[in-house]
Parts: structure tokens; sequence; C-alpha cells
């Protein structure tokens, strides 16, 4: 099959700006939490909202088309703005005609209750309890809502600033950055990054960023860095377009000093920043390092955040065949690396650790 420019190109980058790496053909990219699949758009006209679905498996490479919105894929009419994974990790939400359905990887498809509602699109899943917020764009009531997990209602969260879209939330699941923008049918107006607060019944919204002139802006939202300290965003500033790391303060009500435009390889426009993930995005399992420290009355185990599906493991004896014992959770985490604590009083003689690989 021939490449055709209007799919696009995917790419991934580390966030201090180290390891560009061109992936495959394709727009509006979501990474699935842990890093094993990619899911994206292709064919048809997917800057328009008018692609196909396709998976790809990050450690093999494997591509398979999943859903076409169209009898005939190359010349799409339906609109289908973007999807993301729930909680399962294997099924994709993804608006359809104005409409949420349910996507497996095995092709499986079904429709959500909730009745269409015209430019309704956008579906940003919460990591913690599966809640769906998404964007209502003109004739409106343009705004962000929030529907339940099963997608059955819908309930106006932010109204307000006008034009809201683009939906994401953070990764405790307690906030949201989104854009804001002209009232509009149009998907591709984001400017102003904002971040509303879900705290018990209050909604509480904080402005990010202020541009005001009609040259800079992000169209497509924000997504929030691994320890939700800042936020990930494709679009311009200072006439500059690129991928900007956007640090907000401890509260996350405002940024943090200077945005910081990561070193991206000159070509088209970057149009869309759909993931940022802790594990990296490369092909098999990269091992992280364990290390172990001593403090006055504590021993430490400790890795990196960057590498998920990893379970820390212990045993008394090497000797084969060794029994090794899940270390029980929760972690303390900083925002960058998972600590485990034994108190000293209560080791035994001798004890071992290991990072076992468990999720795929």
């Amino acid at each position: 099959m021939p490449l055709r420019r209007s799919d696009g190109t995917i790419w991934t980058i580390n966030l201090d700006g180290s390891g560009e790496t061109y992936v495959t053909t394709g727009a509006r990219p979501r990474v699935s939490p842990g890093g094993r699949y990619l899911a994206f758009l292709r064919e048809g006209a997917p800057f328009d909202n008018q692609g196909n679905i396709w998976v790809r498996e990050i450690a093999s490479g494997l591509e398979t088309r999943l859903f076409v919105s169209n009898p005939n894929p190359f010349a799409n009419t339906n609109i289908l703005v973007s999807f993301d994974w729930d909680l399962t990790r294997t099924n994709l939400i993804f608006d359809y005609n104005n409409r949420f359905w349910r996507l497996g990887l095995d092709g499986s498809l079904s429709q959500f209750p909730l009745s269409a509602s015209f430019n309704q699109a956008a579906p940003s899943v919460n990591p913690v309890d599966g809640r769906v917020a998404f964007e209502i764009l003109y004739p409106g009531p343009s705004g962000l809502y929030l529907a339940p997990a099963d997608v059955s209602s819908k309930q106006l969260l932010v109204g307000y600033p006008s034009g809201a879209r683009w939906p994401a939330w953070a990764p405790d699941g307690s906030e949201i950055a989104f854009s804001d923008g002209p009232v509009s049918s149009s998907v591709d107006s984001g400017k102003n990054l904002w971040v509303t607060q879900l705290i018990s019944n209050n909604i509480n919204l904080y402005q990010i960023t202020g541009i005001t002139d009609t040259s800079n802006g992000f169209p497509h939202g924000a997504q929030w860095s691994p320890s939700g300290t800042a936020l990930v965003a494709a679009g311009s500033l200072f006439n500059t377009n690129g991928v900007w790391i956007i640090p907000l303060n401890d509260d996350g009500t405002d940024c943090e000093g200077p945005a910081i435009l990561l070193p991206t390889s000159v070509g088209d426009p970057i149009d869309f920043v759909g993931s940022v993930i802790a594990a990296p995005v490369v092909p098999g399992v990269v091992r992280p390092g364990l290390f172990i420290a001593l403090t006055a009355d504590s021993v430490v185990v400790y890795w990196s955040a960057a590498y998920q599906g990893f379970t820390l493991e212990s045993t008394t004896d090497l000797t084969a065949p060794a029994t090794w014992t899940a270390e029980p959770e929760p972690y303390d985490f900083d925002g960058y690396l998972y600590y485990h604590y034994e108190a000293l009083a209560s080791l035994s003689g001798q004890k071992f650790f290991r990072l076992h690989y468990t999720t795929p």
C-alpha cells in the first residue's frame, strides 16, 4: 500500500529531549497504560476526523486495522475524532458520529447508552475510576461534560471558558487539563491551556497559559507528565511550533518557570501529543536498575518510576528452586522513584530483592 502524506507520521521522544524515534504512519496516537499497545488513525482523512482505527503492538511491531468508519476505507465520510483506553488496557472508548463506542483488541464493538449530540467527541478516561470526560462543541451547550464509566448519562462540567475542548485526566484522576477556543465545530482551534480541579463537589478553574495573539496556541490541548507536575502539548509558543513542556507549580494552579521546547527534527508542523507514559516505547522489555540504601533504622529498596509492569519480590534463600514473594504495595512515590522500606529490627539474617516483569 503506498504511503500517503495525509496519514501523517507518529514519533516518540523522551521528556529530556533525547531518543526521538519514528514509529509508523498515522495520526492522533494513544498509547495504552503500561505501553504495550499504540492506537492511532490511518487512511481516509484522519486530520479531518475521518480515519480508521489501527492498533500496533509495540514490542512486535504488528499493526492491525480494528475499525473502518466507512465501507470504503479510503473515502471516509463519517466523523471519528479521538479515543482513549479504558481501565482494562485492552478496550478503546471512541466517538463515532456523535456517540460513544467500546472497541476491543479482538475487534468486538458495542455502543454506549448515551444518546447522540452534535459535536460530542474526544473522550478521556479517568485512570482511577473509569469516568469519561468529553467535549461538546457548537451548537452546544458547548463545554466539557462528565459521564460515568458506563457512559449512560452526562452532566456539564466546564461551560467556561468558551469552547472548552480536548480534556485529559491527570494521573491521579483528580484534575483535567483542557484548552479553550472559539465556539465552533472545529476540533483544531484550541488556544490556551487550563486545569480544572475536582475536589468534592467543587470545581476550581485555573488558566495556565495567557496567549492573546492569533499565531500561537495549543490546538488539541495537552497531556500530563507521569508525575502530574507538568503539561506536555503540541502547538506554538513564541511563533515556534513543537512539543512544549509547561511546568506547573506545586498545587497545579499556574505555570512554574518558562516553557521548555523539546528539540525535534525539522519537518511538517507537530500536530498532536496523544500520550505521555512512564514506560519507554521501545521493542522488548527494558529492565530498570534496582538500588538499595541504608538509613539509621531501615533498608530502602528503590527504582525508577519510568518503568511499568514490574513487581518487587524478595526471598531469603537463593538456593534453587528459590521461592520469590511479592512485597505488598503501596510503595512510597515521590514522582520519580518508588521506595520500599524494611525496618532493620525486623530483617532476617539475609534477604534478596528483585524486580519481576509481571504485567506485559
